[in-house]
This record gives structure tokens, sequence and C-alpha cells, in this order.
């Protein structure tokens, strides 16, 4: 099957998201349940934007042989690229042009910002995503969030955040570049704003 292709002139579409949620009820036998009307589908705004590198060469550089100029532009534009488009994602995003949407609470995930982080902020973190959403789940933290979960204990020394280093034994990094486990999830660095944590399903937020 083949998806049929959409064209809008807008700069702001309405996308529809997998954080759609039904209610089902216990009925007897040959009766009908309550009517529950349309199902409630959430949906984030998808805005066109532009992010873009300029760059100028000098005539030294141009007539410099030794460097491959064109290579070496578009590898730095790459890298430049990237860590805009991850800061517009997980923290300088607001919505307002020429930014990208800013992050949009949906029920798929549960973020927080804190200073302080104590083993049972993480648990009830965990237990307040729905269970439906915690299959693919995943933490994604700031980076002094992360210094903070190498400290976290329970009430016998035990840590809750495996990374393989010192007596943290239980997990070998793997390519999708997890930095750790925690709660037996996937623990992600990105560039959240200090305090930032988030736990969930990002792809069904």
């Amino acid at each position: 099957k083949t998806a049929p292709a959409y064209t809008s002139g807008d700069v702001v579409i309405d996308v529809m998201i997998a954080a759609a949620v039904m209610t089902a009820v216990m009925t007897e036998e040959a009766s009908t349940g309550p009517a529950q009307g349309e199902g409630t589908i959430a949906q984030i705004a998808l805005i066109a934007q532009k992010c873009q590198v300029k760059a100028i060469a000098s005539l030294e550089m141009l007539d410099d042989s030794a460097v491959n100029l064109v290579g070496l532009y578009s590898q730095l534009a790459g890298e430049a690229l990237g860590t805009t488009e991850d800061d517009q994602f997980w923290s300088t995003g607001n919505g307002t042009p020429p930014n990208v949407s800013s992050k949009v609470d949906g029920t798929a995930y549960l973020e927080q910002t804190t200073l302080t982080l104590s083993f049972w902020d993480v648990v009830e973190m965990y237990r307040l995503v729905n269970q439906v959403y915690r299959d693919n789940a995943a933490w994604y933290v700031a980076s002094d969030v992360l210094g903070m979960l190498t400290r976290v204990v329970d009430a016998n020394s035990g840590r809750m955040f495996y990374n393989g280093l010192g007596d943290s034994v239980g997990f070998i990094g793997d390519d999708n570049g997890a930095v750790g486990l925690l709660l037996r999830k996937p623990v992600y660095e990105v560039p959240l704003l200090a305090g930032g944590i988030i736990f969930g399903d990002m792809q069904r937020g």
C-alpha cells in the first residue's frame, strides 16, 4: 500500500501522534456499552522552518591545495546543523519562528526539572508514565542530571544507575548512544536545560 501525497500551503500543519486514548468497559452479553464518541487523538504542530550554515572562504584558503575545502566545510556544516537541531528539540525550541515547535506535554512521557534527585524521585517518574508507554521508554537527561544519577543510592547503598564503571556492573554500552541503564531502561545524555530529565516513549509522545 502507498500513502497519498499531501501538499499544504500553510507553514503550520497539525500532525497526529500515537498518544491516542480510548476507554474499554465491561458489559453484559447482548447489551450495548456506553458511547464515548471519538477517541482522543493527540497532535503536535509541525512548523516549516529553515536551518542553515553560511561560510565564507578566503582566497588563501581556496588556493591552499593541501586543504579539501569542500569536504572540510561539509563536515563542519553537518556537525553545526546537527548540534542546532538537537538544541532546538531538547531546549531552545519555543514555537516562535524561526525556532521549531517546543516540546509538548504528552501522555507518553514525563518531564521534570530539578536540582536535587533522590531514589524515590526517579521511581515516581517511572511509575507516573502510563504502563502502555514503558516498553519502549527511555531516560533523556541533561549533563548535570547524569552526574546526579551516579550518586543516587537506595537505603542499602545499592545503585540504580548502571554505566559499566566501578561497581555499576551489568551494563555494556550499545550502538545507539546510551550511556547507561536506569530501572532497566536506557539512559541518553541530551542537551536539555540544566536539571532536565525526561522519561517515556518519545516516539509516541
